[in-house]
């Protein structure tokens, strides 16, 4: 109880800064870039993949973890890690530790851990991992408990920023057919896993789908 309410003070305890903010990477570090400038978050020179939370308040990373190779059914692969940080750069801290079991299936870990994206409620953050060979994982992490929620199999992730689908996951899914075979198309899911449809099998019919649902979405951080 102690910790939750510990994490809770830290995502009400200070304001968001004003005016456009944007982060990107730059030489393995993270840096917000705003109006009165810009500023480095980080310095480990291993970190990737920011993405600024709706309320401005949080930056969620990737973090790189060379020292730490896991071997896996399928061969040698990185870890890596999830942090978050206030976006003054105060308070960083890991969120998911890659080489820990994920819970997708018994022997399984979190593994090559990448395109970390906040959900609207700048609480929670989807996340892909590596699952088996052919197909990742999918999984939501609520910041402030640190608790995990395994989402579905599958091997990209973007969460739909604005519209009738805002908070929505676009995954694209590893499915067998009846009859023998396999397919991998884009479908639409809700946070809590549940299958709304698919989308199509390309990028063209993911386009199609922004362009009609996601007209004000902004984009994307690099």
């Amino acid at each position: 109880m102690t910790i939750f309410l510990y994490a809770l003070s830290l995502i009400t305890a200070f304001a968001a800064p004003s005016g456009a903010l944007t982060v990107l990477a730059k030489d393995g570090n993270i840096v917000l870039e705003s109006d009165s400038g810009r500023k480095t978050l980080t310095t480990s020179g291993r970190d990737s993949s920011p993405c600024l939370s709706r309320d401005r308040r949080w930056v969620v990373f990737v973090r790189e973890t060379p020292d730490r190779i896991l071997e896996m059914d399928w061969g040698r692969t990185e870890a890596r890690e999830i942090w978050v940080i206030r976006s003054d750069g105060r308070h960083p801290r890991r969120i998911v530790e890659g080489g820990r079991p994920s819970g997708v299936r018994k022997g399984t870990l979190f593994s090559e851990l990448a395109s970390p994206q906040f959900l609207s409620d700048s609480r929670r953050v989807a996340f892909l991992s590596r699952c088996v060979e052919v197909h990742g994982s999918v999984h939501i992490v609520d910041i402030a408990t640190g608790k995990i929620r395994f989402i579905a199999a599958g091997s990209s992730l973007d969460v739909v920023r604005s519209g009738e689908y805002r908070d929505c996951l676009i995954v694209n899914l590893h499915k067998y057919f009846v009859q023998g075979g396999s397919y991998d198309w884009y479908w639409l899911l809700r946070a809590n896993g549940k299958e709304i449809g698919p989308i199509g099998e390309g990028e063209q019919d993911l386009s199609s789908f922004r362009d009609f649902y996601e007209s004000e979405m902004p984009a994307r951080q690099p």
